[in-house]
């Protein structure tokens, strides 16, 4: 090609032009297509991270102000005899993750549990054991398996519920819990 074919507007006509051109284009929206999306989803991260260091820093209040209050709690009150096996806890998971509040209570056999059986190592409670709860979902584990699995996870591991830290059932909420399954399961055995 020569200057003058390009200044006179021939050169526009060519195919290997044309084809040129239209790949110059194809990278250009592509190009654009990719910054745009960048741009979304990193945005998304960034503000996802704020969150979370703010959520971190509001967690570690309530939980640092919750345990002086349930020990202060502990001191001024004599608990029931009923209510002594049953303890509130708070378990830092991880500095990566959010802190999960739950209630740690002792396994007894001649209780009514729905589950005999910890659903991340498939183990027996033992009577005595200490049996942590997931309080969005009332689900229990054995306070080692759970405080493990929470390390890498912030969900329950059988219905995924995102675990948080406010606010902690009270044992007497988780004993509540536990007598409506049991009423549940007794309706739906006579039915």
């Amino acid at each position: 090609m020569s200057w003058s074919s390009l200044i006179s507007g021939d050169a526009y006509k060519s195919p290997a032009f044309i084809a040129l051109a239209s790949a110059l284009c194809v990278a250009v929206a592509v190009l654009l297509h990719h910054c745009v999306l960048a741009a979304c989803c990193h945005g998304g991260d960034r503000r996802r991270r704020r969150q979370q260091h703010h959520h971190r820093h509001v967690v570690s209040a309530v939980t640092t102000s919750f345990s002086a209050g349930a020990r202060r709690h502990q001191h001024q009150h004599q608990p029931e005899e009923e209510e002594a096996d049953v303890s509130v806890e708070v378990s830092a998971t991880s500095r990566t993750h959010l802190v999960a509040a739950a209630v740690v209570c002792r396994y007894r056999k001649e209780e009514p549990w729905n589950e005999s059986t910890c659903p991340v190592c498939l183990a027996d409670f033992d009577d005595g054991e200490a049996v942590r709860v997931l309080p969005e979902c009332m689900h229990y584990f054995h306070a080692e398996c759970i405080d493990t699995w929470l390390r890498g996870s912030t969900s329950c591991p059988m219905c995924r519920a995102e675990t948080t830290p406010t606010p902690t059932p009270s044992p007497a909420s988780v004993r509540h819990h536990l007598e409506l399954s049991f009423s549940l399961e007794e309706i739906l055995v006579r039915a």
